[in-house]
């Protein structure tokens, strides 16, 4: 199989998975919608993912139908690194900052298979693919301070649906994370909390950077 056919093979993988995650978690494969799943970062950084690598999946599909060949399709350098910065949150927050406060006692659920995939699988799959897979030569294009913006608009949303919706339904806070919750913890608290996150993000994106700059060397060059 070609580059690019691992590729396209590799991203319908990393789709059907994520989309099983969010199928199950979202309660659809009960034959439910729970909507206020939708109030959490990792639902809507894994309906991104969905979306976003949903759409290459077809687009290389399309392409390499009207092309007779293998064909991959990749957006941006700096919209890949974006996506996959916001997704590798979801799994650094959820299994090494929330899975240790979870008691065992807990009704959580923790390791099943739609926490798995959601969490783990997905994030790992997405940041497999920007290291293996995702077009990153145009290396001085990728901005990962930029990458910050979406989890802090996902921070700024829990504080407008806090103030308007109240509690989440099953939860005894209006906050959907135990470090933003400013009834609890206080804004200065949550306001160093999030400082902290976001210069971790940073780094942790100009990481990816030069991960995406090393690897650029043992990549496919672009085919379409």
């Amino acid at each position: 199989m070609s580059y690019q056919g691992m590729k396209n093979l590799f991203r319908v993988i990393l789709v059907a998975g994520c989309g099983w995650g969010l199928f199950l978690i979202l309660g659809i494969a009960e034959g439910t919608f729970n909507l206020t799943q939708l109030i959490f970062y990792t639902i809507q950084s894994n309906l991104l993912v969905f979306l976003i690598y949903g759409y290459l999946v077809v687009k290389s599909g399309a392409y390499s139908f009207r092309k007779r060949r293998m064909v991959s399709v990749d957006l941006p350098a700096n919209i890949m690194g974006a996506v996959t910065l916001i997704i590798v949150i979801t799994g650094l927050i959820y299994n090494f900052i929330l899975v240790p406060t979870i008691p065992d006692t807990s009704d959580y659920a923790v390791n099943n298979l739609s926490d798995l995939l959601v969490h783990t699988f997905t994030p790992l799959m997405v940041f497999f693919d920007w290291v293996v897979f995702a077009d990153t030569h145009e290396t001085k294009t990728i901005k990962p301070l930029t990458w910050t913006v979406l989890p802090i608009m996902y921070w700024l949303f829990t504080i407008v649906r806090a103030q308007l919706a109240g509690p989440i339904p099953g939860f005894d806070s209006d906050y959907p994370y135990f470090f933003i919750d400013a009834d609890h913890l206080g804004w200065p608290q949550v306001f160093l909390n999030v400082a902290l996150l976001v210069l971790f993000f940073v780094a942790f994106g100009y990481l990816m950077k030069l991960l995406a700059w090393l690897s650029n060397r043992f990549k496919s060059p672009k085919l379409n």
